[in-house]
């Protein structure tokens, strides 16, 4: 049997995406998802995402505060220099997000944002 290192995740955004450009122009989004534990005692988990060129456009764009999705993503580990202190992450890289959010709900969150120009589509970004 091959290895596989796939994550699947249903949540929504505890705030807006942050999106950002590297030097070379790609595109790099972050965001966190709260996942609802299955019991009333079980409290949500928190879900530090990442994801890169198109895909991050399309986050940053169309996914906000609120947004109900659906994600497959990849587990990885990383590790960098802040300050001579070598620092290490945890996070999961998307493959492929769906945004769950009913259009109306989707349009009124827009209209909040004073930006509604159609875009929650019911269709997944991968």
């Amino acid at each position: 049997m091959a290895d596989a290192n796939k994550c699947i995740f249903t949540g929504r955004l505890v705030a807006d995406p942050e999106m950002r450009f590297d030097p070379s122009g790609k595109a790099i989004t972050k965001f966190r998802i709260a996942c609802n534990g299955f019991k009333k005692e079980n409290p949500a988990t928190f879900i530090s995402l990442v994801s890169f060129d198109k895909k991050a456009e399309i986050c940053g764009e169309y996914l906000k505060k609120g947004s109900l999705v659906y994600l497959e993503t990849r587990y990885q580990n990383r590790s960098y220099e802040k300050d001579g202190v070598k620092q290490y992450v945890s996070e999961f890289l998307v493959d492929t997000v769906n945004n769950l959010t009913p259009k109306a709900q989707a349009q009124d969150q827009a209209q909040a944002q004073s930006a509604d120009n159609g875009m929650y589509d019911d269709i997944p970004f991968t």
